[in-house]
């Protein structure tokens, strides 16, 4: 059975075009090898008639090539569809599209929180400082949701870093640790570490870690709560041990 021939994309059909690229979807763009050199770098090279299929979808290149007409309006990435930018942006990190790079990676920083996952797998390939980022922000999703949305190399790297997280997060709600206003030598109290434990839920994130301690006092009767001694007590201990867990990259390795 033979299969459907590819459609002429609406936008991209110009007569006088001398490229022609094929989306992953059969659509097919009629483009001008001078306005790809004017703005990108690294599209594979074709001769006149030869048509080059491309990995992207119809969505992605047609968004991607409005940024190579002047006759076309730009994009405004705050109104894309979030699968469509974070296409987008790897469609310009693959054929060098610089100033796509640019504005991609800029409005991808203001979506870490309500796009963690899809964050994390763009940042490990292309911008390390915002991995990290990323990395405590994926940290507060429950587990079954992340693995489901990591690329498939970043799993088994992700579970081992997570569970590093929560290795530090069980230490520090288990252990006692003085009053610092030295009140009897008594502890802080955590009868309720438990139910701290189930507040904590499926977050791991050192945001998420301290909110949770902050709800601690101390045994001895001073109500001193722990947004008054976390600088003092809690937090050096808490920072101590988070700071000893290695970066996501060396799970990735290791």
């Amino acid at each position: 059975m033979s299969s459907k021939s590819p459609k002429i994309s609406e936008h991209y059909q110009a007569l006088d075009a001398d490229i022609i690229f094929k989306s992953s979807d059969n659509i097919l763009f009629h483009v001008h090898r001078k306005n790809l050199e004017n703005n990108a770098a690294s599209f594979p090279p074709s001769t006149k008639g030869e048509i080059v299929p491309l990995p992207d979808d119809a969505s992605t290149l047609d968004t991607l090539f409005q940024y190579m007409y002047d006759s076309l309006p730009e994009p405004d990435l705050k109104e894309l569809p979030s699968e469509i930018l974070y296409n987008l942006a790897e469609a310009a990190e693959r054929y060098t599209v610089y100033y796509v790079q640019v504005i991609c990676n800029e409005r991808i920083k203001e979506l870490v929180a309500q796009y963690p996952a899809e964050t994390f797998n763009y940042a490990s390939k292309y911008d390390r400082e915002l991995q990290t980022t990323a990395a405590q922000a994926l940290l507060d999703l429950p587990l079954d949701k992340a693995v489901t949305k990591l690329s498939p190399h970043l799993i088994v790297p992700w579970v081992r870093y997570r569970e590093s997280w929560s290795r530090v997060a069980f230490s520090v709600l288990s252990s006692p640790v003085r009053c610092p206003r030295n009140c009897a030598d008594a502890p802080i109290a955590v009868p309720n570490a438990h139910k701290i434990w189930f507040e904590l839920g499926e977050k791991r994130s050192r945001k998420a870690i301290y909110e949770v301690m902050s709800t601690l006092q101390c045994q001895c009767g001073c109500n001193l709560l722990h947004k008054e001694f976390a600088p003092l007590v809690l937090r050096q201990i808490l920072e101590q041990d988070m700071d000893e867990i290695p970066n996501f990259r060396h799970f990735l390795v290791a």
